[in-house]
């Protein structure tokens, strides 16, 4: 029978989320299943230095399988899958600043006020919140991910023959400004 699902989010930051999958009897031997997931987001900060978006979030994913079933005695499966992340994500921030003065408890009744980081002292800028960042070149987090595999059965009388072979590639790039 022919089954699939399908969701679909959206959330705070430009949250907008899409995920579902198809599959069921192409034929009598063959069936088949193809499912997907798309997520963008907007990011969670800002680089102060250039104003781009930084911890968003751009992902596509695809993943399929087709399976081959002449006989009872053999089966051959086919699946496929790939993934892409190009977004701004995972920027580091190195150092940030302190409130103006750090309130009075207990142990230290005498308010403190911070001094200058030393990164400022060599011309660094501290991001003005936790979750921006401030480096003169964008975080740059592009990621690909894709593999093919194939598996065969055989079945002759009691004995079961089975062959896996497969393929499998990653590629990664990731830029933070760590000045």
């Amino acid at each position: 029978n022919l089954n699939g699902y399908l969701n679909l989010t959206g959330g705070n930051y430009h949250l907008l989320r899409a995920e579902g999958a198809i599959g069921g009897p192409i034929s009598d031997i063959v069936s088949a299943r193809l499912s997907f997931q798309v997520e963008d987001r907007g990011g969670y900060g800002e680089n102060e230095f250039t104003g781009t978006d930084v911890d968003d979030k751009d992902t596509h994913a695809v993943r399929g399988k087709v399976r081959f079933e002449p006989n009872e005695s053999f089966i051959l499966t086919l699946a496929g899958d790939y993934m892409k992340e190009d977004d701004h994500a995972n920027g580091y921030v190195f150092f940030q600043r302190f409130p103006e003065t750090t309130p009075a408890t207990p142990l230290f009744p005498n308010p403190v006020t911070p001094v200058p980081l030393a990164g400022e002292l060599f011309g660094g800028v501290a991001p003005t919140s936790p979750r921006n960042i401030a480096g003169n070149v964008d975080t740059d987090n592009w990621r690909r991910f894709y593999g093919f595999s194939a598996a065969a059965n055989l079945k002759v009388s009691s004995l079961n023959f089975t062959s896996i072979s497969a393929y499998r590639r990653s590629d990664l790039r990731v830029i933070n400004d760590i000045d």
